[in-house]
C-alpha cells in the first residue's frame, strides 16, 4: 500500500510541475488555499485544517489526489458530489470503496450532507447499502409520502399528524392544508407565505392551518395527462372528523394534477403558482370560471337564467347587471353569459391580477356568504 500512495505523491508533483529540489510550499492561509490546492494538492498536509475548508471549491483532480492518500475531507467531498450525480451507479463506480473504510458516524455525517442537498435518491442509495440514522430514514419517509410513527425535530413546528383547530375569530375562512410529501410541503409553505405576504381580497379573509402531512393515507391520481388529481380525501379527512369540521375549507397539495376546487376542497400540484392559488380561493367563495365551460358543465350551468356566481350572469342581456359584459363561459351552452369586467379577468386568465373591482366583489360574497362552495362541515360526510 505504501508503493501505492509514493507512486501517487510523485505522480501528482509531476502532473502540478513541482520537482522535489524545489523551494517548499508556501504555508496556507484560508484566502490563499483554494489557489494553491488547485495547483499544488499536497499542500494540503502543510495546514489540514485550514485547507479543509477550501475542499468544496478545489477542482476536482487535486480532491482525488488527496483522497487515494486517504484525506477524508476529500474523499467526502468526492462522495457526496458523486453520489448526487449518479446514485444508481455508484456501486459500480471506483468511489464506493472509499465508504468501506469509514466508520458508522462518518457515514451519517455524509448522509446529513445529503440531507442538506435534498438529495433524496442519493440518500436512499446509501440507506439501502447502509444503516442509516432513524432520524434521516424518516425523513426519507417523509419525501416520498409513506408513514412514520413521528415526526424528525426540525419539522415538529412545520408538519402535523394530527390536526388542530384555527380559533373561529382570527379569520373569516380557515382552510385546513394537507401535503402529500416533503415536496408539497415546500409548496405549502411557498403559498402561504406569498398570501400572507400579501393577503386577498383583505387581511384576515382566510388562515391557513400548519400542514398535516397525509402520512401515507391518502390516495391521488391522476387519470390522464393534463387532467384534475382524483384523491380519495374524504376517507381520510374522517379520521379527524372532529377538528376537520371547524375548517371551511381544505387544500391538498399532491404531486400531479390541474388545479381544482370541488365540494369545499382545492387540489393543487406541487408545481402550481400563487397567481393560480389566488385563483382557486376565489372559487371557495363561489366564482366561476370565465373561460368557455366543457359541454357538459355548460349543459347545467348555462339553462337557467340568474345570477349563478358572483362574477356570472346567465340569460338575456336587458336582465344582466348594469355595464356587464359578455363571457365567454357559456359559449356551449343554451343561454349566454355576462360578467362585470371588460376586458381579461383573474377568472379568464389566472396569471391576471385581481382588479378593484372583483376584489370588491369578493369581500362581498365573503361578507354575504351567499355562493360559497360547500363548506367541509356539510361534504364530509356526502356519498363519494
Amino acid at each position: 500500500m505504501w508503493q501505492t500512495k509514493a507512486k501517487l505523491v510523485a505522480l501528482s508533483l509531476l502532473l502540478v510541475g513541482v520537482k522535489a529540489s524545489h523551494d517548499p510550499i508556501p504555508a496556507l492561509s484560508q484566502g490563499y488555499a483554494l489557489s494553491t490546492l488547485n495547483t499544488q494538492p499536497l499542500s494540503y498536509f502543510q495546514a489540514p485544517t485550514i485547507a479543509a475548508l477550501a475542499l468544496p471549491s478545489v477542482a476536482h483532480e487535486s480532491r482525488l489526489v488527496l483522497a487515494e492518500l486517504q484525506v477524508q475531507p476529500a474523499q467526502f467531498q468526492i462522495l457526496a458530489t458523486e453520489l448526487v450525480r449518479q446514485p444508481l451507479q455508484f456501486v459500480a463506480s471506483a468511489w464506493h470503496r472509499y465508504l468501506d473504510t469509514w466508520s458508522g458516524a462518518q457515514i451519517q455525517q455524509l448522509a446529513t450532507e445529503l440531507v442538506t442537498q435534498q438529495a433524496w435518491s442519493a440518500l436512499n442509495w446509501l440507506n439501502s447499502h447502509y444503516q442509516l440514522a432513524d432520524e434521516q430514514r424518516t425523513l426519507l419517509a417523509l419525501h416520498v409520502g409513506l408513514s412514520v410513527a413521528a415526526l424528525p425535530l426540525n419539522y415538529a413546528t412545520r408538519l402535523q399528524l394530527q390536526p388542530h383547530s384555527i380559533a373561529a375569530q382570527a379569520c373569516a375562512s380557515r382552510v385546513l392544508v394537507v401535503v402529500e410529501n416533503l415536496a408539497a410541503l415546500a409548496t405549502a409553505e411557498r403559498l402561504i407565505k406569498a398570501y400572507q405576504q400579501s393577503p386577498e381580497p383583505a387581511p384576515h379573509s382566510f388562515c391557513f392551518s400548519v400542514p398535516l402531512y397525509a402520512n401515507g393515507a391518502l390516495s391521488c391520481q391522476q387519470n390522464d395527462e393534463g387532467a384534475f388529481a382524483q384523491c380519495l380525501w374524504r376517507p381520510f379527512l374522517r379520521q379527524f372528523q372532529t377538528v376537520v369540521t371547524d375548517f371551511d375549507f381544505a387544500v391538498v397539495i399532491t404531486q400531479v394534477g390541474k388545479a381544482n376546487v370541488q365540494h369545499g376542497v382545492m387540489t393543487v400540484s406541487q408545481t402550481v403558482e400563487h397567481a393560480t392559488f389566488i385563483h382557486e380561493l376565489m372559487h371557495f367563495h363561489g366564482f366561476e370560471d370565465e373561460y368557455p365551460f366543457s359541454a357538459a358543465k355548460a349543459s347545467w350551468r348555462c339553462n337557467k337564467s340568474g345570477l349563478i356566481a358572483p362574477n356570472l350572469f346567465v340569460g338575456r342581456r336587458e336582465d344582466a347587471p348594469a355595464n356587464w359584459q359578455p363571457s365567454p363561459s357559456c359559449e356551449k351552452g343554451l343561454l349566454p353569459a355576462f360578467r362585470p369586467s371588460q376586458s381579461w379577468s383573474k377568472m379568464q386568465y389566472q396569471t391576471v391580477a385581481l382588479d378593484a373591482q372583483y376584489r370588491q366583489l369578493w369581500r362581498q360574497e365573503i361578507a354575504e356568504d351567499k355562493f360559497a362552495d360547500i363548506k367541509l362541515a356539510h361534504t364530509l360526510w356526502q356519498p363519494m
